[in-house]
């Protein structure tokens, strides 16, 4: 996986006349397009899952996760989610409060249902 700066995404982007579905694996560094979070992983991703340490919350994968999300976020806390749905849950309730709008490509509809309609306007473009 390579990181690419906003110049050269931006012509990735017009290569694939801006149809998400046209770039190229190879160019994708974060994949936000799906939720299952298997199109984004590289083959050295895939091994590491074969030989990884999944025994319990407080094994060696989750500090080294841990420890890589601190390193590139700079964030002081990681708190890791199955999938996009309750990561989307999660950041909504946290950070979208009453009277304000959302704007999304499309909200999942379980988000949709954790809001108030009447409080919050949550909006798929």
């Amino acid at each position: 996986m390579k990181l690419t700066n906003r110049e050269q995404r931006e012509a990735i982007l017009r290569k694939a006349f801006y149809n998400i579905f046209k770039i190229p694996a190879e160019d994708v560094y974060v994949d936000l397009l799906t939720d299952s979070g298997t199109s984004a992983m590289s083959q050295a991703q895939w091994a590491g899952i074969m030989t990884g340490d999944e025994s319990y919350a407080g094994c060696r994968n989750w500090f080294h996760l841990e420890e890589t999300i601190k390193d590139i976020t700079g964030y002081p806390y990681v708190l890791p989610t199955h999938q996009g749905r309750p990561a989307e849950n999660i950041l909504t309730l946290i950070h979208v409060k009453p009277g304000m709008s959302a704007l999304s490509n499309m909200f999942f509809d379980t988000t949709r249902r954790t809001l108030k309609p009447k409080e919050v306007y949550l909006t798929s473009l």
